[in-house]
């Protein structure tokens, strides 16, 4: 086995996997409420390279390599708060997250507060999927030509007509959610499921910026560049001298 091929390859794929994290931040780090994605790496052992008792084995070494691996997590920080005074942009102030109704996925979670008041009369996000309360989604009355007031509590009340509670909800662990797309996440299954949140606040006229800083992830992406090359540099300098190596075998069994 040819332990340097496969450790660069392994380096290739970390960086890889560094890059496509980096270039989804950098791309989504407008979306408001936007949780950047966090690489974080680790070294495997992969065992033994040959059977005990074989070769270098037998002399004490220890015969076993690491290779590099990587993972994923939500860097779940809050953002900083930006007035809009648009009535139904809204923050949250907290651990909590706004629930959602997405078709297939069934009830997702989001801190993009970016909601608008579609046709049909129903509160939804700027996708279209509707903003779940604590009796289903949010009606509108068209009838009423009131403000929309939200309370920090959630409550929504066009005038003196209430029209419902935002369904504001947390999780004990926060590794209970895995991402879907565009600052969305869903619960893991057999994770604990949310619960009514307590603590957060609503703020009315707010969105709550990502938390992807551009200059940083720059620099993630200029370093995993340099690290993708410096692998692919490897691999060639390992396929060379495998080459050399067995044209001088080549030549001495011709011999």
């Amino acid at each position: 086995m040819n332990v340097g091929l496969f450790s660069a390859a392994s380096a290739m794929n970390v960086n890889q996997r560094w890059l496509e994290a980096t270039s989804e931040n950098l791309a989504s780090q407008t979306v408001p409420g936007f949780k950047r994605e966090e690489t974080r790496f680790q070294a495997l052992n992969a065992g033994p390279v040959m059977p005990p008792g074989a070769g270098a084995l037998a002399a004490g070494a220890s015969g076993s390599y690491n290779y590099p691996m990587v993972a994923g997590a939500t860097n779940f920080t809050q953002g900083a708060f930006r007035r809009t005074e648009v009535p139904t942009d809204m923050a949250i102030e907290g651990r909590g997250f706004f629930a959602v109704e997405i078709p297939g996925v069934g009830e997702a979670y989001t801190r993009d507060g970016e909601f608008h008041v579609d046709a049909g009369g129903q509160l939804v996000t700027k996708e279209g999927h509707p903003v779940l309360g604590d009796g289903g989604p949010i009606l509108v009355d068209p009838m009423n030509q009131e403000n929309l007031t939200v309370l920090p509590d959630g409550t929504l009340r066009q005038g003196q007509q209430v029209l419902g509670q935002l369904r504001v909800v947390e999780f004990e662990s926060m590794d209970s959610l895995q991402p879907v797309s565009g600052g969305l996440f869903k619960a893991l299954p057999n994770s604990p499921g949310p619960v009514d949140s307590e603590e957060s606040r609503v703020r009315q006229g707010f969105l709550e910026a990502s938390n992807v800083t551009v200059v940083r992830e720059m620099a993630d992406m200029i370093l995993a560049l340099r690290g993708y090359e410096a692998s692919q540099k490897l691999i060639h300098s390992q396929d060379e001298r495998l080459g050399k190596t067995i044209q001088t075998l080549g030549d001495g069994a011709a011999s």
